[in-house]
């Protein structure tokens, strides 16, 4: 994070390009430029939670509550997990 912000800087007070001060800083373009999505997990959860009262002797919600959930079709981490496959 101090890197970001020291490109930042070096973008705004002093002029320099993008390139020129990642590469100053040593901070590669492609970390400068994220922006991270803002999750929406909600559904996932529930639905974990759900599971978890249902089925008390799995314990704590984990891969196999989340292969159940792929197999039902949700998407985690953006992408359908395993094509829909679950876990194995």
């Amino acid at each position: 994070m101090a890197k970001r912000k020291a490109v930042g800087f070096l973008i705004s007070a002093m002029g320099l390009s993008e390139r020129r001060a990642c590469r100053i800083v040593g901070l590669a373009r492609s970390v400068q430029q994220y922006r991270p999505l803002p999750k929406d997990d909600a559904a996932a959860i529930k639905r974990m939670n759900e599971l978890a009262s249902e089925n008390r002797r799995y314990h704590c919600p984990g891969r196999r509550f989340a292969s159940q959930i792929c197999r039902e079709g949700a998407i985690c981490a953006r992408t359908p997990c395993c094509g829909g496959k679950g876990w194995s």
